[in-house]
């Protein structure tokens, strides 16, 4: 695996081939607690103009997405493990992309 220092140079993820960012970079724990916040915005905006994009085109694919929601778990242990909110969210996350659709 290729490291680099600087967090807009690729590096290439665990022999996946997928290039991604390199956040490696050591940092104190509140640091990383914003990076990884700032990881997870990035991710769900990319991911939610990727579905819209495909939506746009095959609109079949929200169907896919709605039926795919009860299989959806908290992977998370303990009490704070709760699978119909993990579900909840789906549900208003593949809402949003039928509203957009429509507009």
């Amino acid at each position: 695996m290729w490291r680099s220092t600087a967090l807009a140079e690729p590096v290439l993820n665990r022999g996946r081939g997928r290039v991604l960012p390199d956040m490696t970079d050591t940092q104190s724990s509140s640091d990383a607690t914003t990076q990884a916040r700032r990881r997870e915005i990035v991710a769900e905006h990319l991911l939610f103009t990727t579905l819209r994009f495909l939506a746009e085109r095959h609109p079949e694919l929200l169907d896919a997405l709605d039926a795919s929601v009860n299989h959806l778990g908290d992977p998370g242990g303990g009490a704070t493990q709760d699978d119909e909110a993990v579900r909840e969210i789906a549900r208003r996350f593949v809402a949003s992309l039928r509203a957009e659709a429509r507009t």
